[in-house]
């Protein structure tokens, strides 16, 4: 109980417990007051694909940042910056994509990052993002 925390959000459809850890955040909804026994958990798309960056097989962490690619999120920003050590290229890759295009981004850091990165997969992509991203500017 230490490391979780509650926020319970009453509204006209219903009440939905929010239980934060160090961990993750899982949601509770109960569609009627009098019977908050059939509570079921809700898992957003993002907290799911938060959860998939954290796996141990790098297809499913790729997958996860993919599904955070355009969410205008903290949490997903803070997902992709701590990826790009991760030690698959192609996540390394996928982190940098989401970054670049992530409005709160530094790119300057993302560009000092990835540019020194050991992989020349991860340093093209970088240049092919940044010239992208500069043309689309241009336009």
């Amino acid at each position: 109980m230490r490391d979780e925390s509650y926020l319970l959000i009453e509204d006209q459809d219903g009440a939905r417990l929010f239980v934060f850890s160090t961990r993750n955040i899982t949601a509770v909804t109960a569609p009627d007051r009098e019977n908050i026994s059939s509570a079921t958990p809700v898992r957003t798309p993002m907290i799911a694909a938060l959860d998939m960056t954290r796996s141990v097989t790098p297809r499913t962490r790729v997958r996860g940042l993919t599904l955070l690619s355009g969410v205008n999120d903290p949490a997903a920003l803070n997902a992709a910056l701590v990826l790009l050590s991760d030690p698959s290229v192609a996540v390394r890759e996928e982190a940098v994509q989401l970054l670049i295009d992530h409005p709160d981004a530094d790119i300057d850091t993302v560009v000092a990052i990835a540019s020194n990165d050991p992989s020349e997969r991860v340093q093209q992509a970088l240049a092919d993002l940044i010239e992208e991203r500069l043309s689309d500017d241009g336009d």
